[in-house]
């Protein structure tokens, strides 16, 4: 979602993760079909929703717009996965307290 007024711009953004089947297993056997296997393990992970933010404002006697954003606004932590390999999460999510604040001036010259 997007809004603007003269100077000023803002948008907000989500991203939605559906319930899965996490696989925990050394060697997973899952069929070609993306069903789990008999002797794998399956865990099932949460929905999740992370959403995005940004605020602009626009110097245009300088040519140049000023942003503060944050990545992950409600710092949703990914589903535990504690059978993952290498992680207590599943990576395609986002990593482990994703919430990331920043600031960025651009400028036209």
């Amino acid at each position: 979602m997007i809004w603007s007024d003269n100077s000023w711009s803002a948008s907000l953004s989500a991203q939605y993760h559906g319930e899965v089947d996490g696989i925990a297993s050394a060697y997973p056997k899952t069929l070609s079909d993306g069903s789990a296997a008999i002797g794998d393990d399956v865990t099932k992970l949460d929905a999740t929703w992370y959403l995005d933010g940004q605020v602009s404002y626009n110097f245009d006697q300088f040519s140049t717009r000023v942003t503060l954003g944050v990545d992950n606004l409600l710092d949703e932590d990914p589903p535990l996965f504690t059978d993952s390999f290498a992680n207590d999460f599943d990576p395609s999510y986002r990593t482990w307290g994703s919430q990331f604040w920043y600031a960025r001036v651009s400028s036209r010259f």
